[in-house]
């Protein structure tokens, strides 16, 4: 219960205190809520209340990792075809990760129409609009896991529903902090992983059975965020990564924002 009332406290500050998130106009305040927090109970509601029907969907699906498990590796990427992301050389030293700039939003949306991120979106997102936004950060090693939050299990509510493509910039192993998602975490959504906080190890690993992504420079995968997730901590050498993100809903995350057709 703790944990609960802890999101409750950290959703109405931010919402309602904090100026940290770009919103449509409108009611922009009550959106944020709901989305951030109240669609996160809905769906653990409906998780319930479907679960026999979730529990069927999952056995019958034998082919499509990505709606079956909540991921799926795709073809590797040529890292000549990203000319849009401009790699970070004036790292701070001060802070685990760093973000590279992507030089032209236009170019990297385009790059990811004609990769088919946009045609697979648009498959597994069921709509024909949505927010898009690319970015990209590279990570250093390092050993206090609250400096780089999202090192830690979480599930993403960039939007009621959300999808991201990632491509390793670098080569990832165990010990160069590789994505980590536990496998259909975004079709079973139990009350106790509602409150959008972070999660340790055991309490994830005992609920869900984890895959953990290794891979060379290039290599490409989707997953469903809305799933429990996380990049784990880089113990030897740094990772590089870019994040292609679909999401639908109001909040923008970013001045440079897309709202593209799939």
């Amino acid at each position: 219960m703790n944990n609960h009332l802890y999101f409750l406290l950290v959703e109405i500050k931010a919402t309602f205190f904090e100026r940290t998130y770009f919103s449509r106009k409108g009611f922009k305040f009550i959106r944020r809520f709901f989305l951030r927090y109240l669609s996160n109970y809905l769906d653990s509601f409906r998780y319930y209340l479907n679960r026999n029907k979730i529990n069927l969907k999952i056995n019958s699906l034998k082919e499509d990792q990505l709606i079956k498990n909540g991921y799926k590796i795709l073809s590797d990427i040529s890292l000549n075809d990203l000319s849009f992301l401009k790699i970070n050389k004036n790292e701070n030293k001060d802070i685990a990760s760093n973000a590279n700039t992507i030089v032209n939003m236009s170019d990297a949306e385009n790059f990811a129409r004609i990769r088919s991120f946009h045609a697979i979106a648009k498959e597994y997102l069921k709509e024909e609009k949505c927010n898009f936004f690319v970015h990209s950060w590279n990570t250093k090693v390092f050993y206090d896991p609250d400096k780089v939050k999202t090192t830690q299990w979480h599930r993403d509510r960039d939007g009621y529903k959300v999808l991201k493509f990632f491509i390793y910039l670098t080569d990832v192993d165990d010990d160069s902090g590789p994505h980590e998602y536990a496998i259909k975490s975004h079709l079973i959504k139990p009350f106790r992983f509602t409150p959008q906080i972070r999660y340790k190890d055991f309490e994830v690993k005992n609920y869900f059975d984890v895959v953990k992504i290794n891979g060379k420079a290039g290599t490409c995968f989707v997953a469903d965020t809305t799933g429990l997730h996380k990049g784990t901590a880089p113990i030897k050498n740094g990772r590089s990564i870019i994040v292609f993100n679909y999401y639908t809903g109001s909040i923008i995350w970013d001045q440079e924002s897309l709202l593209i057709n799939l």
